[in-house]
């Protein structure tokens, strides 16, 4: 096996029109409603727990102890982070806590490879808003770098994601 994707999804839409802090999960026009949902299993239940804030430890790490050890502030740029419907792109959190890995250990001869990643979204921001990513634990050892970080709205302080990183540190 190369490797593994479980993508778990929700329609959202706006509660407030134009105000990307009010979305919220929706069930699409014309679709039945559903009827008897089947059992939340593997990491559909791990991520519901993590979103609830209902779990212990997640790649080694105890939410009890995670604290911001370092930041980074991101200002998002309207014709690049944002889709045209005016939600900041799933793919720009990822890239946003690459950056911040870069910020934060500024190794420059590694190659990372992620092995695995677990990204627990929560909210979106408005055109203008920025973001802070905050380290709120790491892993290092000699060939693997594994950390825990947390988006939140600059202002305000919500909370965007969670994101677990695990990467290999391959040798230029």
């Amino acid at each position: 096996m190369i490797g593994e994707v479980e993508v778990i999804s929700v329609f959202v839409k706006r509660m407030v029109p134009g105000v990307n802090r009010s979305a919220a999960s929706a069930t699409p026009l014309g679709l039945p409603p559903l009827v008897g949902r089947p059992p939340v299993t593997g990491f559909a239940a791990e991520a519901s727990a993590l979103r609830a804030e209902r779990w212990e430890t997640h790649y080694g790490f105890r939410r009890s102890e995670g604290r911001a050890q370092a930041e980074l502030v991101i200002d998002p740029c309207p014709s690049q982070d944002f889709n045209g419907i005016g939600f900041l792109y799933c793919a720009m959190f990822q890239s946003f806590v690459d950056r911040a890995e870069w910020a934060f250990f500024r190794i420059n001869d590694f190659r990372p490879s992620t092995r695995r990643r677990d990204i627990i979204y929560r909210g979106n921001i408005d055109l203008g808003e920025r973001i802070v990513v905050s380290l709120m634990a790491v892993l290092r050892h000699d060939r693997t770098l594994t950390h825990w970080c947390r988006l939140t709205r600059e202002t305000g302080g919500e909370t965007l994601a969670d994101i677990f990183t695990d990467r290999d540190l391959a040798a230029a």
